[in-house]
């Protein structure tokens, strides 16, 4: 899965809040944008990183990465299959 991190505001999906110290690039308040997730295979990782649309440079900690995938199994706004996807690769 690959989901972007946006500004915690009012009206979008609190399911999983990132807050500074979660990742080196969380700099304030962050939520998960799990409406705009997508299922993507190695292939599509390594062309978005090769566009920099993603950076993998930095990778999550097993802690913040537990509570992602929490969050994305608790989301009313994640597509079902990115959910089922998740469900998954957690063995679920």
């Amino acid at each position: 899965m690959i989901a972007n991190v946006t500004s915690q505001a009012q009206g979008k999906d609190q399911s999983c809040v990132l807050n500074v110290g979660d990742h080196p690039y969380i700099k304030k308040a962050s939520v998960i944008n799990y409406a705009e997730a997508v299922v993507a295979n190695e292939r599509d990782i390594s062309k978005a990183a090769r566009q920099r649309v993603i950076q993998p440079d930095v990778p999550v900690t097993p802690q913040a990465l537990a509570k992602i995938q929490a969050g994305a199994l608790a989301s009313r706004q994640i597509e079902s299959k990115v959910k089922a996807a998740v469900k998954a690769a957690l063995g679920q």
